[in-house]
């Protein structure tokens, strides 16, 4: 075909491989196998005298597929970004040569940005309204690891190559610049914008787990590299955060091994090209946890990359953390500030040294300015992510795009092409259109100006994931929704709390203003995005816009400056730089509400109050104890608490006082008093609770009697009751307190002896101590020994080498090499060593059992044998056994007796450092052999025949966590029986809940 001969000697005219020319639209070709889905570029250098033969066989090739399609091939057009570097006509040339054989033609105008691509651009059955759009795939010649906004709107992105293999997209032009940096290897580092605008990196790649100390700085006007003074300590993974002084935070990362992380911040300052460590603020922290700026100036470390963490707050100026949440621990794959101090976390962190597990959808939300913040679950999002990337939008709502369903990041198969979008209104996600291309780790995505989201890179080092190099632009559905206001002028240059002008035709119908911080992504977690909401009014012309009073709201530094329409669609945003010194703060907080005061004792009383708001952050509370309800005496300041309650303690009783609060912030702004309130400390308690009645006791089992009793009533509240027994039936002395339940049942299974009669009496105190009198006495009697009990052993000496038998029947335990625990399931238990510890219960004949038997302990395995691990046996391979074993496969329990060797093996796989109960059943009349765990019947695979009766090792001895030949066990035994009849799973779940009674 003509094609193919084009396509021939375009090749040889230009000293390429013509396999390179036959990768069709999705990036496969039958010359190679290509690293992404995405068109593969072509980069070898044209040669010169090349170039016309080379541009008139494009010609004849565009003509030939133009004939053959009837559909005009766009030899303009280009399946990738055009490249402006050496050897750009080469480029556009093999860039041109896949365009055409691709059918290019697929144009896509998206709020008026042209796209070109060899890939058809995605189709929804959702509307864009509602679902947005994507653009078509474009080719990117790296895979985008990392990307920066630029002050010039341009993108400045890199991965992992030596040069740090750096390009500038441009989107307006679809154009990429090559910006190669030869100095140090940027894979993997931090990366926030200086207030000047010029990118900040921090870090590096020196090898896997090992980081590079260099600060690395790009100019974006020069489009140049330069270096910065170096950090004190090497760091790969780590996090820059930019202050509201403009210095750069720089956190954890590992330095020189798998786990070496960095435990000392550090902080870059620009003016002086220096570095201070805040030596003071040690704190362990996974590589690339997820720091924000609050509205107090603290810094807050949400999440983290690599694993769940307990949130914690660095106070920069005291170098100090604080736990925030009580420590407590929750998840979040990526995380963003959503609104000043307010942030959102969702999905799962990446652990590559971890098993792959599922991902999570779940989604937290925190608000820092709440007196006493917590993190608190909203509905989750409709797929489980890992690895996914959020970005902050113009009107306030969140894009989650790309991860993967699982923590194997390079399982394609896995990814999550849907996006979703989370609204702060209602504070729930919603399904988006989906995009062509997985994108999971190393995946990056960012706010452009005119409200889009450049989606780009996936791969590179994601064990088995395959390189994604390309890009694509997602649309959001604002973008659908009407016409688009615009902004005809706007400052370059903001400052703090001045207010400042915003041409535009549209003012009437602007319902709100932001500005968005230019972001920096690299592995899912946008370190330099914020959302800051700005306040406005309409003026002649346009609009007046109020920025932020406080650095800590939003750092100096570039933002996207968007209004929004009441349709919710937004501007195109200018680009300002903010900066300045800002006002002082004047504006003191609210007026605290809602004062409450309560007494709680006779002496005390617990003020309460609804928080205050500030222009900034409230620092405290003042709280006044006062003697008049005016509080013109006895005023005394009692608090200065950070909280929205007090204890106001030491008072007299009977006594009422007043109470008023205010508020301060930082700068020594003081609200003005609230409401007084009185409140009244309670009177003495002298008056006991009333004699509970109707005092029941019931034999449970042998060694169990369960109580039970009418409630008493107290003038305030019954705290709990006094439970005492005495030995014997009849008996009216020698009682001993045994309980203090706040219940009125008991269950007494503490020292009983089977078929023994005890007597009760139950008393009931209330907090002031106040004793109630006795119930009258009621006695209760165990239960029989269980007939057919042959031994019984609690093991709760805790010292010595024997065990006594609880059974009555007298066969004494003797320790060979086991230890005493107190960490039994009933009290104390025998410890194994699993090497030569073990417990001989002798031979004597009431142990030759030839028919029915039951055998039944609490076990906790520590470690798995090789082979069998014994619990109890009669055996030296012949003979009786209780055991675990990897016979089927995993570790179970297992139950055999012989001659015929039958061996029953339980469903359940015995884990590890886990309590279970486990008994074994021979019922010889009705030939079955059956295993209980936890006193479930948990038959599972039976080997041989169960036979009318079993042989008896009589040579052998019963021992515990071993038989003759080994099978050792190591962990802790409790509560070993024995019977020589079948017992029923009631029988069974009785011995599981009861401890045996004795020593």
């Amino acid at each position: 075909m003509l094609c193919d001969w084009l396509r021939t000697s375009l090749a040889a005219l230009l000293g390429w491989d013509s396999r390179e020319l036959t990768a069709d639209v999705a990036g496969r070709g039958t010359g190679r196998m290509p690293r992404s889905r995405a068109p593969t570029l072509v980069r070898r250098a044209l040669r010169p005298p090349a170039l016309g033969a080379a541009l008139f066989l494009v010609a004849v090739l565009v003509i030939e597929l133009q004939a053959i399609s009837g559909t005009p091939a766009h030899a303009t057009a280009s399946s990738d970004v055009a490249l402006v570097q050496p050897g750009g006509a080469a480029q556009a040339v093999a860039s041109t040569v896949a365009s055409v054989e691709g059918h290019i033609g697929h144009n896509m105008n998206t709020a008026g940005h042209t796209l070109t691509s060899a890939v058809a651009p995605n189709v929804t059955a959702a509307a864009p309204a509602t679902a947005g759009q994507w653009s078509p795939v474009f080719a990117w010649p790296l895979v985008a690891v990392h990307m920066s906004l630029l002050p010039t709107g341009k993108v400045l992105t890199w991965e992992e190559r030596s040069d740090s293999g750096a390009y500038v997209f441009d989107p307006a032009s679809n154009t990429m610049t090559a910006a190669g940096f030869n100095g140090s290897n940027l894979f993997c580092s931090g990366t926030a914008l200086l207030p000047d605008g010029r990118v900040f990196v921090a870090g590096g790649h020196g090898n896997n787990h090992v980081g590079i100390a260099d600060a690395t700085i790009f100019n974006a006007v020069t489009q140049s590299w330069s270096s910065g003074a170096p950090m004190s300590v090497a760091r790969w993974y780590p996090t820059v955060t930019s202050l509201p002084d403009g210095r750069m935070l720089v956190t954890a990362g590992e330095i020189n091994c798998d786990g070496c992380n960095s435990l000392i911040p550090e902080i870059y300052d620009p003016a002086t090209n220096s570095w201070t460590q805040l030596t003071g603020a040690s704190q362990l922290l996974p590589y690339y946890p997820h720091m924000f700026v609050l509205p107090d100036g603290r810094v807050l470390a949400a999440s983290s990359n690599r694993s769940a963490i307990a949130s914690v707050a660095l106070n920069p100026s005291t170098q100090s953390w604080s736990a925030v949440d009580s420590g407590v621990v929750r998840d979040g794959g990526s995380a963003a500030t959503y609104a000043p101090g307010k942030i959102i976390k969702s999905g799962l962190g990446y652990d590559p040294d971890a098993t792959p597990a599922p991902s999570v959808a779940t989604t937290y939300l925190i608000d820092m300015n709440q007196p006493a913040p917590a993190w608190r679950q909203t509905p989750s999002m409709a797929f489980p992510r890992t690895e996914h990337n959020l970005t902050l939008l113009p009107d306030g709502s969140v894009l989650a795009t790309g991860g993967s369903r699982n923590s194997d990041v390079g399982d394609t198969a896995a990814a999550v092409l849907e996006p979703e979008v989370w609204s702060p209104t209602t504070e729930t996600w919603t399904t988006l259109a989906a995009m062509q291309t997985p994108r999971m780790y190393h995946s990056t995505a960012l706010l452009l100006p005119d409200g889009r989201v450049l989606v780009a890179g996936g791969g590179r080092d994601a064990p088995q994931e395959v390189d994604q190099l390309s890009a694509e632009i997602y649309s959001p559905p604002y973008l659908f929704n009407g016409s688009r206001p615009t902004i005809t002028s706007a400052p370059s240059a903001i400052n703090y709390g001045a207010g400042f002008f915003v041409a535009t035709p549209d003012a009437a119908r602007i319902a709100s203003a932001s500005l968005v911080r230019l972001g920096s992504v690299t592995h899912a977690f946008n370190m330099n995005q914020r959302f800051v909401p700005l306040t406005l009014q309409p003026a002649a012309g346009g609009l007046t816009i109020q920025p932020p009073g406080n650095a800590n709201i939003a750092p100096p530094g570039d933002y996207m400056l968007f209004i929004v329409d009441t349709n919710g669609v937004p501007s195109v945003a200018p680009i300002v730089r903010l900066s300045g010194t800002p006002p002082p703060d004047t504006q003191p907080p609210s007026v605290p509400a809602g004062l409450s005061a309560t007494g709680a004792s006779p002496s005390q009383i617990n003020v309460a109050w609804t928080a205050s708001n500030d222009n900034i952050a409230v620092k405290n509370y003042l709280v006044d104890h006062c003697a008049d309800a005016g509080c013109t005496s006895g005023v005394l300041q009692i608090g200065t608490p950070t909280a929205t309650s007090l204890s106001d303690i030491g008072l007299p009783a009977g006594t009422t006082f007043w109470y008023r609060v205010r508020a301060t912030d930082a700068a020594g702004n003081v609200s003005a008093y609230s409401s007084t309130v009185s409140g009244t400390t309670l009177t003495p308690d002298t008056q006991p609770p009333s004699v509970p009645a109707g005092l029941t006791a019931s034999g449970a089992s042998a060694s169990q009697i369960n109580l039970s009793w009418t409630a008493s009533n107290d003038n305030i509240a019954v705290k709990n009751y006094l439970v005492e027994r005495c030995p014997g039936a009849g008996c009216t002395t020698g009682f001993t307190q045994i309980a203090t339940p706040t219940a009125t049942t008991y269950s007494d299974s503490t020292g009983l002896s089977a078929g023994a009669t005890y007597g009760y009496h139950v008393r009931a105190t209330d907090a002031a101590g106040n004793l109630g009198g006795f119930s009258s006495t009621a006695y209760g009697t165990t239960l029989a020994a269980a007939s057919g009990l042959l031994a019984a052993y609690a093991f709760n000496e805790g010292t010595g080498t024997t065990t006594a038998d609880a059974s009555g029947k007298g066969h004494t335990g003797t320790l060979n090499g086991a230890t005493w625990t107190t960490s039994g399931r009933y009290g104390k238990a025998l410890s194994f060593n699993g090497s030569t510890g073990y417990l001989d219960l002798g031979n004597a004949a009431d142990l030759q059992i030839t028919g029915s038997m039951t055998v039944s302990a609490w076990i906790y395995a520590t470690a798995n044998p090789a082979d069998d691990g014994q619990i109890v046996a009669k055996s030296d391979g012949s003979g009786w056994q209780l055991k675990t074993s990897p016979d089927t496969g995993p570790q179970t329990f297992g139950v055999a007796i012989s001659p015929s060797n039958t061996q029953r093996y339980s469903k359940t796989v015995r884990q590890l450092n886990t309590w279970y109960h486990v008994a074994g059943v021979y019922d010889a009349a009705a030939r079955t052999l059956n295993i209980y765990v936890n006193g479930v019947l948990d038959n599972g695979v039976l080997v041989g025949t169960v036979p009318a009766s079993q042989a008896n090792a009589a040579n052998e001895r019963v021992t515990v966590g071993r038989r003759t030949g080994g099978f050792y066990f190591q962990g802790t035994i409790d509560e070993v029986r024995l019977y020589g009849r079948a017992l029923s799973q009631a029988e069974i779940q009785s011995d599981m809940n009861t401890g045996i009674a004795g020593p």
